[in-house]
């Protein structure tokens, strides 16, 4: 929780004098502190000061997080730690040894009184690491400082269920993220901020931003939503995409009715300027009460708004799963080495499929657009190979698992979409996939979590036999998905249909690719389906000489786009091709080209069943 208090003294000492506008929701004995410094920012790095509380052991463990929860790639947070050392009371520094690159032993702990350490931002070295950018930080002296306290404050194994007290000396003309007043009432030169924690979990998830833009308040039924926007050439501003982000919130919560409702819930939204030294990692990452969205600042108004449409909408569900349910590998999380959870199909599929159905429950897409989002996830995850889900989720962190990562968000929805229409069936319309996560939450809370292999049973005491069977079959094994089983069970059905397209791209996706190493330009295989192509006996990996008399290399392969558009039907023409060992000619007379694609459409004659199901489906 973050509460502003006012606090006007050197945060270097820890000497406070404070006055709170607001009762702290939590009242501490004695809990480890910690301070931030940003009114003095070296060389990109700021300083934090940390008090361990009730020391007890002569050698201590200290580390920063190899990995958080959320995320599925080691990010290593420690290795943007400088000048780590540990002192007493009187001053005398004491002996400390890094052992790796995010744990640090510290001798004669009990004399320790402080430790004191400089911390890089992240965003400025994205080239140099692999951390996200939505999970990483950035400080601009006295004009924006995103933090996200996992890569800023670290911990002991023994302390992680302490109390933590973080104190924040800002300069006072910024707005911290969750500002309860105007930074105008304070008449020096900094501001000190004051967030109280019941526990390292809860610390690193609360992410925060001071910048020179107030956030934009505003509530819906019984939350209170913050909106902070840093926009760094002022492109954007919190009051002109606030509405229609209250108007995705607003839907969202009609959506889930008030089975979970928080009271409070901060969106940060960091625009990137895309540069060398800026965020690329576009994205966001949930909290309990917050999502942090980085996006690029170059996005117009309106591809901002339907981004955030898709982001928000995603990142919010999470409340749901794992935040409220969850397993216990999520609950007892291991920052350096955890044991990943068998259930992400739950975690980001489930979320996934609720960002898209709730759209069409609440009149944001037409049918059309939600069959075509459908289509788009079929046609993504059949690209992958066919892995057993449970298996690809426990070991999410290796290879060949994290590369088939992507999947979770197609295949991972497609899961949660076919219990839906199943629950449909079932329950002749009453019952769907949300009602089964809010019984999961009631019978579960969130505190306490589910044993990963016991998650199944609860789902068939909570449903029906056949979603079981469903899950044993797709989930925990790797048999395939037959999706038209499925949308049958509402009336509707897979089936195919030419669609005009262009000669070698289809929509955005090119139907060639420039070696810039092998100085080739060759096709690939999203040749499959294009009419012209397949008539002129094209084939994946061919590579593309000439055209006519006109040789193409990569230093001209943008040409060729240009070059087709001026092309005429019933012209012929002569390719030039390399396969292998051999050069082929190919001769063609020129149509206009098409392309397969698959297409859900309503069934004709559905049954009165089938018209129930996909009624209380999408609530038509």
């Amino acid at each position: 929780m973050l509460r502003r208090l006012g606090l006007f003294l050197s945060i270097i000492l820890l000497a406070i004098a404070c006055k709170t506008s607001k009762p702290a929701p939590y009242v501490y004995a004695s809990p480890i502190l910690a301070s931030i410094d940003l009114t003095t920012v070296k060389d990109d790095k700021i300083q934090v000061i940390y008090h361990p509380n009730n020391v007890s052991q002569d050698t201590l463990l200290f580390s920063f997080p190899a990995i958080i929860p959320g995320t599925y790639t080691l990010a290593n947070y420690g290795q943007f730690v400088e000048e780590f050392t540990a002192f007493t009371k009187e001053g005398v520094q004491l002996k400390t040894e890094k052992i790796n690159q995010n744990q640090w032993i510290l001798y004669e702990a009990t004399r320790i009184d402080k430790i004191s350490y400089w911390v890089h931002d992240t965003y400025d070295s994205e080239e140099q690491h692999s951390i996200f950018s939505p999970t990483g930080s950035s400080y601009e002296e006295n004009q924006l400082f995103l933090l996200n306290l996992h890569g800023i404050i670290g911990y002991f194994e023994s302390s992680q269920w302490q109390e933590h007290t973080v104190l924040i000396k800002y300069p006072s003309h910024l707005y911290g993220s969750q500002t309860e007043q105007a930074n105008q009432e304070n008449t020096l030169p900094y501001g000190i901020d004051k967030l109280l924690f019941k526990d390292y979990a809860s610390l690193i998830d609360s992410p925060i931003m001071y910048q020179t833009a107030a956030p934009e308040q505003f509530t819906i039924d019984e939350t209170a939503f913050h909106l902070s926007t840093y926009s760094p050439k002022k492109r954007h501003r919190s009051k002109t995409i606030q509405p229609s982000l209250q108007r995705i919130l607003k839907a969202q919560k009609n959506f889930l009715g008030n089975f979970i409702s928080p009271t409070q819930y901060s969106i940060l939204l960091y625009l990137s300027s895309s540069a060398n030294n800026d965020a690329r990692g576009y994205g966001a990452l949930e909290h309990h009460n917050a999502t942090l969205a980085v996006l690029p600042e170059s996005l117009s108004a309106d591809n901002l708004e339907a981004s955030l449409t898709d982001i928000i909408s995603h990142e919010f569900f999470h409340i749901l799963t794992p935040l409220h349910l969850h397993s216990e590998e999520v609950q007892n999380y291991n920052y350096q080495n955890p044991t990943m959870s068998q259930h992400l199909w739950l975690y980001e599929g489930v979320t996934e499929y609720f960002s898209i159905l709730f759209q069409i429950d609440q009149g944001l897409l037409s049918k059309e657009e939600f069959y075509n989002r459908i289509i788009t996830k079929i046609n993504t995850a059949a690209q992958f190979d066919a892995i057993a889900f449970t298996k690809l989720s426990e070991n999410i962190l290796k290879e060949p698992y994290k590369s088939h990562y992507p999947n979770v968000y197609q295949k991972g929805a497609l899961i949660a979409m076919c219990i839906d229409l199943i629950m449909r069936e079932e329950s002749k319309g009453a019952y769907g996939i949300l009602d089964l996560l809010k019984s999961l939450i009631s019978s579960y809370g969130s505190t306490t979590p589910f044993k990963d292999d016991a998650l199944f049973s609860t789902i068939r005491t909570l449903s029906y036999p056949s979603v079981v069977t469903f899950l044993e079959n797709h989930v925990d094994n790797d048999i395939a998905i037959e999706y038209n089983e499925y949308l049958n069970k509402a009336g509707l059905e897979l089936t195919k249909k030419q669609v005009p397209t262009s000669y070698f791209i289809h929509e955005t996706q090119p139907l060639l690719e420039s070696d810039q190493v092998k100085n080739e330009i060759r096709f690939n295989d999203h040749i499959i389906n294009n009419s012209f192509l397949q008539s002129l006996g094209i084939k994946n990996q061919d590579v593309l000489l000439a055209i006519d008399t006109k040789k193409y290399t990569p230093a001209n392969f943008y040409e060729i786009f240009a070059d087709a558009n001026q092309w005429k039907v019933g012209t012929i023409k002569e390719f030039k091709i390399k396969r292998g060992l051999e050069t082929l000619i190919l001769r063609a007379t020129l149509s206009a080209p098409t392309r397969t694609v698959s297409i859900i459409k309503e069934m004709e004659n559905s049954s009165e069943q089938q018209e129930t199901v996909f009624k209380n489906w999408i609530n038509e």
